[in-house]
């Protein structure tokens, strides 16, 4: 059921109706006053605001940063604000951000030049899960507006196509903030995705990545390690197997644009497909970045929603990690997915190692949520 209390504006007007001397009638007493009071529920509406990234820059420049011997801190980390260049020169301004539902799809609003977005109007709900959607705007789009500073990393830039990020919100709460919507462009994997399949075989442009006559969509899903601090972080995660429910599944893996051979994107991702042999050396099957791609054919998924399951292929008892014990867990990416653009899922992982036994609960010290309970789809309240 949904909370909070309605808002409601009650004006109560009563009125007397005065005796009117009439002949034949001083003796009639005058109906009883009838109160009018017009309630009216104001609808609840939720506000939804955050940045609008681009993932794929935003590693081009974690892993080409300039690191100085000098500095004792070492390179900024991969995090998601304000002052880390990675994040800076990867948020895009010029992109219109609705959310989109079964419901249908909300307002449009178009990203600033810091790359924020903030969306009126959307339905409060705790049972309705949106997607956000960036297009681009008929002036474009571009990153990094605002840094005052060129970056010592060069990106090219390519047209942006239409991504939505596979981030279910339920905006339960008048405020949903810090949300990160994705948007890719052309010179990143689905460059690298065109080579690989005209590669095989099968001549594909980026276009015809897009074209819903020839493809049901194209799925990105890029696997984190586990974060410090929410979603804020995004390092890459590797040993990750990925099995989807339908469609091909491609690798995709990045070198410095210029040094891997023609199969490089622009931006110097590569993409091959993964083959499920177990004659096939793993490193093949596997990326190092835990960033792959599925490729729905027309049509989709015949019926029903996609279902992307993760496996962390680190050994049971190994040495943990950077970010906590491994194998991490990894919850599966569940959505329906719709021709004719890009759907993007940061997929984070939680730190694995044996699990212990809850607390017992009590009034004072309720029991915190384990792994296996995403709360992720509801909002930052404000």
């Amino acid at each position: 059921m949904p909370l909070g209390i309605a808002m409601r504006i009650s004006t109560v007007i009563s009125s007397a109706l005065l005796s009117v001397s009439l002949a034949g009638c001083m003796d009639t007493q005058p109906p009883a006053p009838t109160p009018v009071d017009p309630y009216t529920d104001m609808p609840r509406v939720s506000s939804v605001s955050g940045y609008v990234v681009d993932p794929e820059t935003f590693f081009v420049m974690l892993a080409g940063w300039p690191v100085d011997p000098d500095d004792p801190e070492g390179p900024p980390p991969p995090m998601l604000t304000n002052g880390i260049p990675y994040f800076e020169f990867s948020a895009a301004t010029g992109a219109d951000v609705s959310l989109v539902s079964e419901a249908g799809q909300t307002a449009i609003t178009t990203s600033n030049e810091r790359g924020v977005f903030q969306v009126f109007g959307v339905p409060t709900s705790n049972s309705t899960a949106y997607f956000m959607k960036a297009e681009p705007s008929a002036s474009g789009v571009q990153r990094g507006v605002t840094v005052p500073y060129p970056s010592p990393v060069e990106v090219p830039l390519a047209p942006y196509v239409t991504t939505t990020t596979l981030r279910p919100i339920v905006p339960g709460v008048p405020l949903c903030q810090y949300q990160v919507a994705t948007m890719v462009s052309e010179a990143g994997a689905l460059s690298a995705l065109a080579k690989a399949r005209t590669a095989d075989g099968t001549p594909t442009t980026v276009a015809d990545l897009l074209n819903p006559s020839k493809t049901g969509g194209v799925v990105l899903t890029w696997v984190y390690s586990p974060s410090f601090l929410a979603d804020f972080f995004q390092a890459p995660a590797d040993n990750i197997q990925v099995e989807p429910s339908a469609g091909t599944l491609y690798v995709l893996d990045w070198a410095p644009p210029g040094v891997a051979g023609p199969m490089q994107s622009p931006m110097g991702y590569l993409a091959h497909r993964a083959v499920d042999d177990v004659s096939t050396p793993e490193d093949e099957r596997m990326s190092a970045l835990g960033y792959y791609a599925i490729v729905l054919p027309p049509g989709g998924t015949g019926g029903g929603p996609l279902e992307v399951n993760f496996i962390d292929t680190t050994p049971e008892g190994g040495p943990p990690g950077d970010f906590g014990p491994r194998p991490y867990f990894i919850p599966p990416v569940v959505a329906d997915i719709q021709p004719g653009g890009v759907s993007f899922a940061r997929v984070f992982s939680f730190p694995g190692g044996e699990e212990e036994p809850p607390p017992e609960e009590t009034d004072d010290e309720p029991r915190p949520p384990s792994p296996s309970e995403d709360f992720s789809v509801f909002c930052f309240g404000g």
